[in-house]
């Protein structure tokens, strides 16, 4: 339910009268043409030829016992416009999960996914008075998950104007267990 309210309030922001499944927004822009890897390309280089309005750093490690510890640093420049309302996620992500589709259209079809979010941290308020923020997370994965695919994303997002100020990946980067 927090996602599909999340999609509603982004597509309200965003002027998009319509919310569906899936449904992508880059730089506060419904994309249609996502699936266009020169369209979506050309949109993520526009974005990224912009300075980062926010810094991120990541890190990740494992454990025995199938543990993972993940950090995140969130850090704001003094600049900030002080009605913004500033928030930061951290996500784990795995890439190359495989379905078997059992029914519907595409029933028989095996389906590869990447960026399936794994998890989804509670957000962390985040202000230029607070200066940097840390967040560490251990956590326990799961027997399904792939720990060579793993991988983090962290983003910092005006919860005001919907915008995404900086987002990061770190690959996936742990051995295989």
């Amino acid at each position: 339910r927090q996602f599909t309210e999340r999609q509603r309030r982004l597509a309200s922001l965003a002027g998009s009268g319509t919310v569906y499944t899936p449904e992508v927004f880059a730089g506060m822009r419904e994309l249609r043409a996502w699936r266009d890897g020169a369209v979506l390309g050309r949109r993520v280089q526009e974005i990224n030829s912009k300075p980062a309005r926010a810094d991120i750093t990541l890190a990740m490690r494992a454990e025995g016992g199938g543990l993972l510890h993940a950090e995140v640093r969130f850090t704001l420049p003094a600049a900030m416009p002080a009605r913004a309302e500033l928030q930061g996620v951290l996500v784990v992500f795995e890439d190359k999960r495989v379905s078997e589709v059992s029914r519907g259209e595409n029933r028989g079809v095996t389906l590869v996914h990447d960026h399936v979010v794994r998890h989804w941290s509670e957000p962390v308020a985040l202000s230029v008075e607070a200066g940097t923020k840390t967040l560490r997370q251990q956590l326990k994965l799961g027997n399904d998950w792939n720990r060579s695919k793993l991988g983090l994303a962290a983003f910092v997002q005006d919860l005001r104007t919907g915008e995404v100020l900086q987002a990061v990946s770190l690959p996936a980067c742990l051995p295989a267990a």
